[in-house]
């Protein structure tokens, strides 16, 4: 991608401003995609990098120089003493084995991240701006950190827009009408996004843990959610649950949290589901 597609970019938007319509003055790119804003500053065009993630991982990634600065990791990323260490006095502390580039991979992989983040950071701080899905309400503590990412966020498609067409799987809305049926503030919603996947021991002790918890749930269950290639459910489950119990392959997340028979959110804790599940979503 980097051999080919900086080349590429620069040859569509110079096409584009040949032409007799309007120019391009100014190009958005995801932050992780550090090449558009580089091949934008080539061509000096304004930029934006745009982190659609929160921001106190974005302010770590910023923080690459402190930490090589004070020994925490060494130029390629390595950590030396596998310590704890503190990004600023009101950020939790953070082991360096959960650095974002430490996660991924064998050591190989790490290591070319990790590269990759120092060029995207360069390029990002040259922009002209950095904005950040989050709200400093939420991150407080990362914001002060790296004053230099504004907040715009969150960031929510409301019903407003209609269907989606990003969404991996149909979406089930008949777990709407489920919901309808049930008392306020009576439902576990158990959804973990789009790419966790349990093994299948995982799988069944989850399964178990809802069946006991004798509380009508919600359970969005992707065709891919184990790693077999269908979800096996402990012996006679599914016809035990039967009366309190819904699974769905994929559901519309934030007409379900909107609804008022949900009492608590189980969740991967991904970016998206942290915000759709901490802001209140009307309904229109």
């Amino acid at each position: 991608m980097q051999r080919v597609m900086p080349g590429k970019l620069e040859e569509l938007i110079e096409k584009i401003n040949q032409g007799e319509g309007q120019k391009i003055t100014c190009v958005i790119a995801d932050q992780i995609s550090g090449w558009i804003l580089e091949v934008a500053e080539k061509m000096k065009i304004r930029r934006v990098a745009f982190y659609p993630a929160a921001a106190a991982v974005l302010a770590l990634k910023l923080s690459i120089p402190k930490l090589i600065h004070e020994g925490i990791i060494n130029n390629d990323g390595t950590a030396p003493k596998g310590q704890m260490f503190q990004l600023a006095p009101n950020m939790p502390i953070m082991k360096t084995e959960h650095l974002v580039w430490s996660c991924i991979g064998d050591l190989t992989t790490q290591k070319i991240i990790f590269q990759a983040m120092v060029r995207n950071n360069k390029a990002t701080l040259a922009a002209d701006w950095l904005l950040c899905n989050s709200a400093y309400d939420l991150e407080p503590a990362a914001f002060t950190l790296a004053p230099e990412i504004l907040p715009i966020g969150p960031l929510l498609a409301s019903n407003r827009l209609g269907n989606s067409a990003g969404y991996f799987w149909p979406q089930d809305f008949t777990c709407l009408n489920w919901l309808d049926q049930q008392p306020p503030c009576s439902v576990i919603y158990v959804a973990f996004g789009s790419f966790t996947v349990f093994d299948q021991t995982q799988f069944q002790e989850l399964a178990l843990a809802l069946e006991l918890s004798k509380r009508p749930f919600l359970w969005v269950v992707r065709p891919d959610t184990t790693e077999k290639t269908c979800n096996l459910y402990p012996e006679g489950y599914q016809d035990r649950v039967a009366s309190r119990g819904l699974m769905v392959g994929w559901a519309p997340q934030q007409k379900v949290l909107a609804h008022p028979s949900i009492a608590c959110f189980l969740s991967h804790c991904g970016w998206n589901s942290t915000i759709e599940g901490g802001v209140e979503v009307q309904q229109e």
